[in-house]
């Protein structure tokens, strides 16, 4: 594992901030502040951009795992799929360049985050999908880089199904106007009438 303040992090580059911020985010949740859910998935989408994964998540991969044991549940599944497709990214020739000094500890990473999944789902309190993302992220972390590709795409495509779906639903509801009302016989303000009305 890359320390935090080693200089590669400066080096390493996310969407929207730099390699060095996204080490102080990770040295904030170490040392405790752990944003809630949805403040972590802001900050995490800000680094990897939604998904797009960037040399820095290369080394962020093995600090997310360690992170996760010490996080609520919801927590620790956003940290380990985002560490699962840091690792499986490696994989793709179209991918970011991986930096031979992240090789080593990203496998150690992978190991450890076979550990941490499996903790994951055995514990009570996952949905359906946070099960079933939890089940895929085990599949980079053992190195079946085939099938986590295969089921990412597939929940991807039932993801934007149901989005389609719900944009079909809300675009058949009635919609609801306010009531326009129409004075015809009342005297506009002079500020009004000086434009020629």
């Amino acid at each position: 594992m890359i320390p935090l303040d080693d200089p590669l992090w400066s080096e390493l580059r996310c969407h929207c901030i730099t390699g060095r911020e996204f080490a102080d985010i990770l040295e904030g949740c170490y040392a405790g502040k752990i944003p809630m859910l949805e403040e972590l998935y802001e900050d995490l989408l800000e680094c990897i951009c939604g998904g797009d994964v960037y040399d820095s998540s290369f080394a962020a991969a093995p600090h997310l795992i360690r992170l996760s044991s010490g996080c609520s549940l919801p927590a620790a599944v956003t940290m380990l799929c985002v560490a699962a497709r840091a690792i499986a990214e490696t994989s793709r020739e179209e991918g970011p360049a991986l930096d031979p000094r992240l090789t080593t500890p990203l496998k150690a990473a992978a190991c450890e985050g076979v550990t941490e999944a499996m903790k994951v789902l055995e514990s009570s309190g996952l949905d359906t999908r946070e099960r079933e993302e939890m089940e895929i992220a085990l599949l980079a972390f053992s190195g079946d880089f085939e099938g986590f590709w295969q089921s990412r795409n597939r929940i991807d495509e039932q993801l934007e199904a149901e989005f389609r779906e719900r944009a079909r639903e809300a675009a058949a509801l009635p919609v609801s106007r306010p009531e326009l009302t129409v004075v015809w016989d009342q005297e506009l303000p002079s500020s009004q009438t000086s434009n020629g009305r």
